[in-house]
C-alpha cells in the first residue's frame, strides 16, 4: 500500500523499478474517519511490480462510499480486462522537461523519455511534444499551504503528540497553523484553476508522458536540513525564532520539490498518474517515465503500460531475476556513520 499526496506512490516507483499508479480524485475511498486527504491532493493505491497487479487491486479496491465529496467517473469494465484488450493508437503530447519550467532535469530523465516517446511511435502512437502553461511559483506554495493546513489540523484533531514528530514535520505543522482562512482559499481556487488548465491540454491528448523525477534516485540522506537549517528549526520548536514558520516550510521543502516538478502537478489536478520502469541510468540504477491520462481514465493508462511492459520488459531488470543486473546498492557505500561516502 502506499499514498500519493505529491509523489508518494510514482516518486519511490521510480527509484526502485517498481509500477506505481496515483489513481483519479475520487477513485478510491479514504473513510469512514477522513473523507478525503490533504484536500483533495492525495490518493492511495501500491505499489507493484506489474501493470496485471496493479490493475487487479483497482479492481478490488475502487467505487465510492456514501457521502465522499468526489466521485470518479465509474469505468467501463474491469480494469484487469483493459491490461488485456488489444491496444489503440492514441494522441501522446510529451513533456521533455519539467511540467513547471523551473527545473533542469537529468541528462537520464531526458534520455527517457526520448526513449520512450520513440518506442511509442514505433507501437502506433501519434506522438506530438506540448507545453503544459503550469509555471513555477505559485503551484509549489499551493501544494505546501494545503497539506500543511491539513497536517496542522490532523495532529489538533487527533491528538497527536506533535514531539513525536521528526523536526521537519513540526515545522510543517507550525507552518499550517499560519496560514489565513484567505490565503488558504487563493491557493485551494489556484489547484482548482490548473485543474481547469489541464483539463483544456487533455482534449487534444489522450495521454502525457513525462520524466517521473527530475534525477535518477538520489543518495540517503540528499533531502536532510543543512546545518544552518537545523538550527532554525530548533529555534522555532523552543520558541525563539523571529523569521516566518511557512518561509522555513518552504526553504527546507524546495530539495524535495526540485526533484518532483512532473508529480505534484497531477495531485493538483487530480488526474491518473503511473510511473513505469522502462528506462536504467548508465549506473544501472532505474528511471521511471510517468504516464498520465485524462480524469478517470486509468484504463487508458493499464492498457498502454500493458503494452509498454510487453515491448520492453522490466521484470528482467530485477536482480532477483537476472544475476547480470549491476547491484545498485554497490553504488551506494556506507561509513561506519551511516552516511554516504
Amino acid at each position: 500500500h502506499a499514498s500519493d499526496g505529491g509523489g508518494s506512490i510514482r516518486i519511490p516507483s521510480s527509484a526502485c523499478g517498481l509500477v506505481g499508479l496515483k489513481p483519479t480524485r475520487g477513485r478510491n475511498p479514504v473513510g469512514p474517519v477522513m473523507s478525503e486527504g490533504w484536500y483533495g491532493l492525495a490518493a492511495s493505491h501500491v505499489v507493484t511490480r506489474t501493470v496485471r497487479d496493479s490493475a487487479a487491486f483497482l479492481d478490488l479496491s475502487h467505487g465510492p462510499e456514501a457521502g465522499d465529496p468526489y466521485a470518479a467517473p465509474p469505468p467501463d469494465g474491469p480494469y484487469r480486462q483493459a491490461v488485456q484488450a488489444p491496444g489503440r493508437s492514441l494522441r501522446v503530447g510529451v513533456v521533455d522537461g519539467a511540467m513547471t519550467g523551473d527545473v533542469n532535469l537529468d541528462p537520464e530523465c531526458l534520455r527517457a523519455v526520448d526513449r520512450t516517446a520513440s518506442l511509442l511511435e514505433e507501437l502506433g502512437h501519434r506522438v506530438d511534444r506540448v507545453s503544459t502553461g503550469i509555471g513555477p511559483g505559485p503551484g509549489r506554495r499551493a501544494m505546501l499551504t494545503l497539506s500543511a493546513v491539513d497536517i496542522a489540523w490532523m495532529v489538533g484533531t487527533f491528538g497527536i503528540d506533535v514531539t513525536k514528530l521528526e523536526h521537519a514535520n513540526q515545522v510543517v505543522v507550525e507552518a499550517g497553523k499560519t496560514v489565513s482562512a484567505t490565503d488558504f482559499a487563493d491557493n485551494l481556487y489556484l489547484v482548482r484553476h490548473y485543474g481547469r488548465i489541464m483539463g483544456g491540454i487533455m482534449e487534444d491528448h489522450d495521454v502525457l508522458v513525462t520524466s517521473t523525477l527530475a534525477t535518477p534516485p538520489w543518495p540517503h540522506f540528499a533531502l536532510q536540513p543543512g546545518a544552518e537549517q537545523r538550527e532554525r528549526i530548533a529555534a522555532l520548536l523552543e520558541g525563539r525564532y523571529t523569521g516566518s514558520p511557512f518561509e522555513l516550510m518552504e526553504e527546507i521543502a524546495a530539495k524535495s520539490m526540485d526533484r518532483i516538478p512532473n508529480t505534484w502537478p497531477f495531485n493538483m489536478t487530480g488526474q491518473p498518474a503511473v510511473s513505469l520502469p522502462i528506462h536504467r541510468a548508465a549506473s544501472g540504477r532505474p528511471v521511471g517515465v510517468q504516464f498520465v491520462g485524462r480524469f478517470g481514465r486509468e484504463d487508458t493508462l493499464f492498457n498502454l503500460a500493458a503494452q509498454l511492459e510487453e515491448a520492453r520488459p522490466w521484470i528482467q531488470d530485477y536482480p532477483f531475476m537476472n544475476p547480470e543486473t549491476p547491484q545498485w546498492a554497490e553504488t551506494d557505500r556506507r561509513t561506519q556513520s551511516g552516511r554516504p561516502e
